[in-house]
């Protein structure tokens, strides 16, 4: 749920067409990867396929109904051509397949992309978001805690940025900017650790947002016994922050990844729903 609000709070302030993506396992494809059966588990193993595929297909039913649930609650139109102006629009799509591989194809022909949370019947794992973060070539939403008792955060309310002189940072502001531009509020914060030799500088993108006529704040921190991106969040949650936009940093090298220490961070357990990009 925490993902679906998050989905709509942002699609209000841009008339926008969410696109949801249910992906089925492939029972039979899980089963023999690297699998070897011996003579006569032909029939064992066929049983098993149709019991899987018939807990997928409940699931898929399941999924489909939270679905059409949400929209009418929220007075989501369910089409697939656009509504007109002033409409939130909405489309169930279904694939079967290797779940991140299939979603980070699908984002990257979407403005933007919202990661469910890892939950304990659900969600991606930190190699998995990293792989979709890194592949999609689009911004990603990361809905951060679960506060379904509390109403969904204002996504042009008070904007953090976590800030060095960067290209994945650079790049994650110029993704944010439909954002940023309707925020209330943005505070450009920066942490300066000892024997840090990367320039912050966060006054001079103080100054660049301020061009655009955008209420903009800077401030530097010095983490006190705490590691730089738990300064940088504890920062962004005192100044009242909604969300908080930050680079990605890493690279991939053909499946796989590595992060720079503030990404995985900040990514095992956010405090705040994150906007990211690479």
């Amino acid at each position: 749920m925490t993902t679906l609000r998050m989905a709509r709070e942002l699609a209000l302030h841009f008339d926008a067409h969410l696109d949801f993506l249910h992906i089925r396992s492939d029972p039979a494809q899980l089963l023999t990867s690297g699998a070897t059966f011996p003579m006569g588990a032909g029939m064992v193993v066929g049983g098993v396929v149709d019991a899987l595929r018939q807990e997928e297909e409940e699931k898929a039913k399941a999924a489909r109904a939270h679905f059409d649930d949400f929209c009418g609650l929220q007075d989501i139109s369910i089409c697939d051509t656009p509504p007109g102006p002033g409409r939130i629009s909405a489309a169930w799509h279904e694939a079967t397949g290797a779940e991140a591989d299939l979603l980070t194809a699908w984002a990257r022909t979407r403005d933007a992309l919202i990661l469910r949370p890892q939950l304990p019947e659900g969600g991606f794992d930190l190699f998995s978001t990293g792989s979709i973060l890194l592949g999609c070539g689009r911004p990603v939403f990361l809905p951060g805690p679960i506060e379904s008792t509390k109403p969904a955060r204002p996504a042009t309310g008070t904007l953090a940025v976590a800030w060095k002189d960067t290209p994945e940072a650079a790049r994650a502001v110029t993704a944010a900017m439909p954002f940023l531009e309707k925020a209330k509020k943005i505070v450009v914060i920066s942490a300066v650790e000892a024997g840090d030799t990367t320039p912050r500088h966060p006054e001079r993108l103080v100054r660049q947002l301020g061009w655009h006529g955008l209420d903009v704040e800077g401030r530097t921190v010095t983490p006190a016994g705490r590691s730089a991106p738990d300064t940088v969040m504890l920062e962004a949650a005192a100044t009242g922050a909604d969300f908080m936009i930050m680079g990605c940093y890493g690279h991939s090298r053909l499946r796989e990844f590595v992060f720079g220490g503030f990404t995985r961070e900040v990514l095992r357990g956010a405090s705040l729903p994150i906007f990211t990009f690479h």
